[in-house]
């Protein structure tokens, strides 16, 4: 175990600690945050700011990713390993289906789909499986463009919920 562990967060000697450590009086402890989590790069944190410490970032399926990100900015953390973090969610919503009108090649709109969800499959009457073409291009939209025209058919698109991320941050107040 170690000393910050043992010591009380609203003792005076606490509070000597953060200050020399990191400039600052520690006034708002620890915050917590559901995310959404995505392809690699920046994830939208609201509330967190550049000069707080983060202090876990967990998703369900991938585990501790903590050492793995970084705050780069107010509001935003960073995946600096490159990993994607839209593990699949568990659960009941888990997996998706619609059934939609096809069209030419390029988008067509999934109503409910997002682009940190994962595309199960993608199959058209008189075309077959179309999967490996399309990808999740928008909220609400997916794309194969220049693929095979789905015109005049249905399309059944399943996908997976893309998983939430936990972020926790000690925020310090800019006094």
């Amino acid at each position: 175990m170690i000393l910050k562990d043992r010591m009380k967060r609203s003792s005076p000697i606490w509070r000597r600690i953060v200050k020399r450590a990191f400039g600052k009086e520690n006034k708002g402890f620890l915050k917590t945050q559901l995310v959404s989590g995505g392809a690699a790069g920046d994830i939208t944190v609201s509330g967190i700011k550049k000069e707080d410490h983060l202090v876990g970032v967990v998703g369900p399926s991938i585990g501790d990713l903590t050492s793995e990100f970084s705050i780069t900015a107010d509001a935003k953390i960073n995946n600096t390993s490159g990993t994607a973090t839209n593990a699949v969610a568990s659960g009941k919503e888990r997996v998706k289906a619609a059934v939609i009108a096809g069209g030419a090649a390029g988008d067509l709109t999934v109503t409910g789909i997002t682009t940190n969800d994962k595309l199960v499959v993608v199959w058209s009457i008189g075309n077959g499986d179309l999967t490996s073409e399309f990808s999740i291009s928008a909220a609400d939209t997916i794309n194969n463009a220049a693929g095979t025209s789905t015109a005049g058919t249905e399309v059944l698109v399943v996908w997976e919920r893309a998983g939430e991320l936990l972020v926790v941050w000690e925020a310090f107040d800019d006094e």
